[in-house]
């Protein structure tokens, strides 16, 4: 009784704590408890002295003020000198080690660097996954106070974050990381679980095989597929995953297949090979493909030839015919996709030979992979297969002349594809004629110009850094070593633009004449390429060797034709370009910035404030 009564005496002094001393004058929450503290202090004289410290609060006087704070402190200080005489500072029950995991990780990193990440780990929206990887590059990860927010972003509901987490973040914690992942660990859980599972797996060690096997007997099904593939490579479970080989369902098969496949082991080999010939045949292939054994090659090579020559020989019935080819001749080509042996030589020689065969049967894909392979061979007998290929379909010549630069010189590629074949087509006007030139072009360009994607630094006040996506070419000095000079010419007659652009050479009066053309004379107009055409036109009068003086005139001449030319934005060769214009075109800039909109307007005005900046 006396111990409730003392406590709840104690929360109505933190209340006039709270609320202000010259309140307790006349409060009648006091007035209420008094009685009783007069009535325990006729026994005991330390309650006498409290409920006479409660009095003496509550009673009306004047000048209350500091006088009435003195008291209110007076009866805190005895009332918690009572109160801890009551506790019990003996614990109950025996002493026990506690259960801790190391965490080697400080504090040292200020709370305003760490805030904008924890808010991108603990909400959601726009623009977290650059926050999440930048302060991982920064090293913020190895504080503290990030390390719970980190193996919460397994469970981040933006699929990247939680992805970068599993692969990244976690991971360069080390192996101190696992036990506070397992003590978490739900069998039984989401997606995220999966993720935890694999990263105990990959910094773990053989120390963590036991709970992964449990993990993969008892987990849901996701649970189940990561642990089963995280037993892959280790002997004692090859019987396990043998047995669940023959599960019943279809995703643990899949597993199990693919950890036999990625652990190589002799019974697992056989296992494979057995279910290649069963219902999990494309399983298997899957399997295979991602882990493919040269042990395995060999055994199914003979197969594939055996099956080929058992393919239909009716075309009529299409759904037959395309059964047959998923169902028997794909999974071969998935399982062998990356393979070489004398069989697939072999192999592939024969679907050339009977590409009539295959093609009246809609198998394409089998041909293309043969085209494919024979490309990546390097002999003298496949490029001789792959002429007869692409005779036949003109699809496959670009195959045809990749192989042939494996194996010429840049003067015999030259001559071989212009000097004797198109010589002989020029006074043949057919489509085949024109088609053949045209393959030719896109052929050379596959190996000329590239597409991707730029992170570029930008000058002056134009940002931190844009991505572009651009075409390129490569370097001049690379197709001087790698092609014939005499291309140059050839392309020219063929008005290819880029390819005229990336051959370009010092000196070439026809290639600058032509360039200069397609600047000045055709129109570039407002289309989807025109930055394209306008960028690689001056890098190609860079190629000639045209002067830089000349280049900025020409270009200042195309910005101010603004009717053949109005990009969003200049590419960023173009724009420094532009940087290098003389303090005299100032004037010219200005009259031209009012045409230009969004963007380009903008890098104007920048381009601008530069000049302005170098008269100075």
């Amino acid at each position: 009784m006396s111990k409730v009564l003392l406590q709840e005496l104690h929360q109505e002094v933190r209340r006039l704590y709270i609320a202000g001393s010259d309140l307790a004058p006349g409060d009648f929450r006091l007035k209420r408890i008094l009685p009783q503290f007069e009535q325990l202090g006729e026994r005991a004289a330390v309650f006498k002295k409290i409920g006479e410290g409660i009095a003496e609060l509550v009673e009306d006087s004047e000048g209350q003020g500091q006088e009435t704070a003195i008291k209110l402190q007076s009866l805190a200080s005895l009332l918690g000198s009572v109160l801890r005489t009551q506790g019990i500072t003996t614990p109950d029950g025996e002493p026990v080690e506690l259960n801790s995991q190391p965490i080697n990780l400080s504090t040292g990193i200020p709370y305003r660097k760490l805030v904008e990440v924890q808010r991108a780990l603990s909400t959601t929206g726009s623009g977290r996954y650059e926050i999440v990887t930048e302060a991982f590059a920064q090293g913020m990860f190895q504080d503290l106070r990030l390390f719970p927010l980190a193996i919460k972003a397994l469970d981040d509901p933006y699929v990247e974050i939680a992805e970068f987490a599993k692969n990244k973040i976690l991971p360069a914690y080390g192996q101190f990381i696992v036990p506070h992942l397992i003590k978490g660990f739900n069998p039984l859980g989401s997606k995220s679980e999966a993720r935890k599972l694999q990263v105990i797996s990959k910094v773990g060690g053989t120390e963590v095989l036991g709970e992964i096997f449990k993990a993969a007997e008892k987990g849901t099904d996701d649970i189940r597929v990561e642990a089963i593939k995280c037993l892959a490579g280790h002997e004692e479970y090859v019987t396990e995953l043998l047995l669940w080989t023959k599960d019943k369902k279809k995703v643990i098969r899949e597993a199990a297949y693919e950890a036999l496949a990625a652990g190589g082991s002799l019974q697992g080999t056989e296992r494979l090979y057995e279910a290649f010939s069963g219902k999990d045949r494309e399983l298997v292939a899957e399997a295979l493909m991602k882990w493919p054994s040269t042990r395995l090659t060999e055994q199914l090579s003979p197969l594939f030839m055996a099956e080929l020559k058992q393919a239909p020989i009716e075309t009529e019935d299409k759904k037959k015919n395309e059964a047959v080819f998923n169902n028997t001749i794909r999974p071969f080509l998935t399982a062998l996709e990356e393979q070489r042996n004398q069989h697939l030589d072999e192999i592939y020689s024969y679907v050339v030979k009977e590409y009539k065969q295959f093609i009246a049967l809609g198998w394409m894909v089998l041909i293309d992979q043969a085209a494919v392979y024979l490309e990546k061979t390097g002999s003298t007998e496949a490029l001789a297969l792959l002429h007869e290929l692409e005779k036949q379909n003109p699809r496959y010549f670009p195959h045809y002349f990749r192989a042939a630069r494996q194996l010429m010189s840049p003067k015999e590629i030259y001559n071989h594809f212009v000097g004797t074949v198109f010589d002989k087509l020029k006074s043949i006007v057919s489509k085949t004629a024109v088609k053949r030139v045209q393959q030719l072009v896109e052929s050379i360009s596959s190996q000329v110009m590239y597409s991707r994607y730029q992170v570029y630094e930008l000058p002056l006040d134009l940002g931190n850094g844009k991505i572009n996506h651009e075409y390129e070419m490569i370097s001049a000095e690379e197709i001087s070593e790698q092609w014939d000079p005499r291309w140059l010419d050839w392309l020219i007659d063929k008005d290819s633009l880029y390819l005229v652009c990336a051959f370009a050479q010092q000196g070439h009066k026809a290639a600058e004449t032509y360039i200069l053309k397609k600047l000045l004379i055709d129109p570039v107009g407002r289309n989807y390429n025109s930055q394209e055409i306008v960028k690689h036109a001056f890098m190609g009068l860079e190629r000639t060797g045209m002067e830089q003086s000349e280049r900025l005139e020409l270009l200042m001449t195309v910005l101010e034709k603004r009717k053949q030319y109005q990009p969003y934005m200049f590419d960023y060769y173009l724009l420094n370009m532009m940087l290098h214009f003389p303090v005299s075109y100032i004037d010219r800039i200005e009259a031209v910035v009012p045409k230009y909109k969004y963007e380009a307007s903008r890098q104007l005005e920048v381009v601008l404030r530069h000049l302005h900046s170098s008269r100075h």
